[in-house]
């Protein structure tokens, strides 16, 4: 698996990169329509992503196990699909087996993975 570094535009906005690289719109866009759910530290509740992720097409799995970020890139195909995958106060964007983050997550257990045919 690839890593390309992002820059954070603000603090604690992965969700926002994940979701913007996701859906295929700009990140002030998606910013603008979930302001109201920003924390103080630029944080969002993990509800926010979830439904803002199903509400675009996105179908979503638990992982009961908490394989790796990178074990998951082993066994989705990331060339198909967007990948999104929250982990415990974090969430990070794959595709062609590439992850898109500001750190390399790669060995991080994931909490719930989300998919959508390209």
């Amino acid at each position: 698996m690839k890593f390309v570094d992002r820059k954070q535009k603000n603090p604690n906005d992965c969700w926002n990169c994940a979701l913007a690289l996701a859906t295929g719109k700009k990140y002030e866009i998606v910013r603008e329509e979930l302001k109201v759910f920003i924390k103080d530290n630029g944080c969002i509740i993990g509800d926010v992503v979830y439904s803002y992720l199903w509400r675009h097409g996105f179908k979503s799995w638990s992982i009961d196990k908490r394989a790796s970020v990178e074990e998951l890139v082993e066994v989705y195909d990331t060339y198909n699909n967007h990948i999104v995958v929250d982990l415990e106060g974090h969430t990070s964007y794959i595709t062609n087996e590439t992850l898109y983050d500001f750190e390399d997550i790669a060995d991080k257990k994931v909490i719930m993975i989300f998919t959508k045919r390209k």
